[in-house]
């Protein structure tokens, strides 16, 4: 088994695990970003929220390296697509 790393201060997407698969089938399975602010032994990662500041304790194989910049649909100017 591969064991995946997370490092502190790194960006993260979490797995929704609660995703339902007919009501909302298009939304999106990876919430976040979130910043790994502690990495305990065993797997377990503090992740901290970017837009709450909430930080609570995730299993670190749900986690997933976040290699992007997040775009909202609000920062799109759709009039000149």
């Amino acid at each position: 088994m591969v064991r995946k790393e997370s490092h502190v201060g790194e960006r993260v997407l979490l797995f929704h695990s609660k995703l339902k698969l007919f009501p909302g089938k298009l939304r999106p399975r990876w919430l976040g970003p979130f910043e790994a602010t502690h990495v305990h032994p065993h797997g377990a990662v503090e992740i901290r929220s970017l837009d709450t500041n909430k930080i609570f304790k995730v299993n670190g194989h749900r986690l997933k390296h976040f290699y992007g910049v997040v775009c909202k649909a609000d920062d799109i100017d759709w009039e000149d697509t």
